[in-house]
């Protein structure tokens, strides 16, 4: 009698978890709510079935912080909502204000350079700029973005800024010495080591004189 207990107590058991659902390695009894992919879907007679197709609401990105599906918030005057990762903002023109490059958005009267020119803020999103030519002209013609460097017929570092060229100045085409792994000289440039002075001839160092002798 009691190994027929015993038997029909396990017989339950194996006949209860055969109704029973598995997800995410968790056992779900029939009828119980089981999530899968955000959706909520039951347990039934040991299959789980969803309402719908198992897609999360994608989040939205906006000007580097993140949105949850459904969300709202303010972008200087126009408020904005996050739609399955698309983000729908109004369009109405901010009389203080200006977006500007790359979505920023800046108070009327304020300044900021594109390129050499300097911009301002007059808001409504109007934007007034100068007009300066930012690119330089070399001697032999070519043109050289803002920013750019050069080197120029002596070897001195150019650089072009704001449509104009300058130059640093005492550099030299010859070859600079490396001495003693002490001393970096430049073509012409001496120095003394112990009773020897020493001067850079286009990248040989030459001893010119002996203090000691």
């Amino acid at each position: 009698m009691l190994r027929v207990f015993v038997f029909l107590i396990t017989f339950g058991v194996v006949f209860s978890a055969s109704l029973s659902c598995s997800h995410d390695g968790r056992f779900y009894s029939s009828g119980n709510k089981v999530v899968v992919s955000c959706t909520d879907c039951i347990c039934e007679e040991g299959k789980i079935k969803c309402p719908k197709e198992l897609v999360c609401p994608k989040s939205c990105s906006y000007q580097g912080e993140e949105h949850d599906h459904g969300s709202s918030w303010l972008a200087s005057c126009n408020t904005c909502v996050c739609d399955d990762g698309v983000t729908i903002c109004d369009q109405r023109q901010c009389k203080d204000r200006c977006e500007v490059d790359m979505g920023k958005t800046i108070m009327a009267g304020d300044t900021f350079k594109r390129d050499c020119n300097t911009c301002t803020c007059e808001g409504s999103d109007v934007i007034s700029c100068t007009k300066k030519t930012c690119h330089c002209v070399k001697e032999d013609g070519s043109e050289l973005a803002n920013g750019d460097f050069f080197k120029d017929e002596s070897c001195n570092q150019c650089v072009c800024h704001d449509g104009e060229i300058s130059c640093d100045v005492g550099n030299s085409c010859m070859k600079g010495c490396f001495l003693n792994n002490m001393f970096n000289l430049r073509h012409g440039e001496k120095t003394k080591i112990d009773c020897l002075v020493f001067q850079c001839n286009n990248g040989t160092p030459q001893v010119i004189e002996n203090v000691c002798s």
